[in-house]
């Protein structure tokens, strides 16, 4: 086990007072802080039995959205606030080949597109999330792909379907690649966008 950086453990720490009973909260009380896969991945499997199975989806995209996005068009390019970051998400044409591969290599008829925006956002902003939303759409439209989105849902049941998915497309960032460790776990398939870029 490894200590978690000290503003990640202050990040978890508040979030008893925060997000009381969230997934966060309920690992930080099993391992005070430190890293420990097996609790989390216990926690991820009692947790998810608490889902409606009819909840569950085979093949799952994740997407970030809000304060991450400057350009619909182009939701790879990150605001300068991020300039030390890698990007949460990938060019147009990497969702392009992500839907050829979907259905051409795995015969995927179904996408679910999850995504939110947890806080306030200026309507700008809002505005290139749903122009990148539209793309998306527009894009898996070339593939007679039947894509449905869950967007601005709770990030902790989110979180859970993702990690139960057949297939895992991630996005960028820490929320993203733990899901996809999981999916892995447990032998499951994950799409990294870098691979296809």
């Amino acid at each position: 086990n490894v200590n978690l950086n000290k503003k990640n453990k202050k990040y978890l720490e508040k979030l008893k007072l925060y997000f009381y009973d969230s997934l966060g909260h309920k690992y930080y009380e099993r391992t005070n802080g430190e890293r420990n896969l097996n609790e989390l991945y216990d926690l991820i499997n009692q947790e998810s039995k608490k889902i409606n199975k009819e909840k569950f989806v085979d093949v799952c995209m994740h997407v970030r959205l809000g304060d991450v996005i400057v350009d619909g068009n182009n939701p790879n390019l990150l605001p300068s606030k991020y300039k030390d970051k890698k990007s949460f998400n990938y060019p147009l044409e990497t969702y392009n080949k992500i839907f050829y591969e979907l259905k051409n290599k795995y015969k995927i008829k179904k996408v679910t597109i999850f995504g939110g925006i947890h806080r306030k956002m200026k309507k700008q902003i809002l505005n290139e999330s749903k122009k990148f939303i539209e793309n998306l759409k527009n894009i898996s439209k070339i593939y007679n792909l039947d894509v449905s989105f869950r967007l601005g849902n709770n990030p902790d049941e989110d979180f859970l379907l993702m990690s139960n998915a057949k297939i895992f497309i991630m996005a960028g960032g820490g929320f993203s690649k733990t899901i996809s460790n999981y999916v892995s776990y447990k032998r499951n398939i994950v799409i990294n966008p870098i691979i296809l870029k």
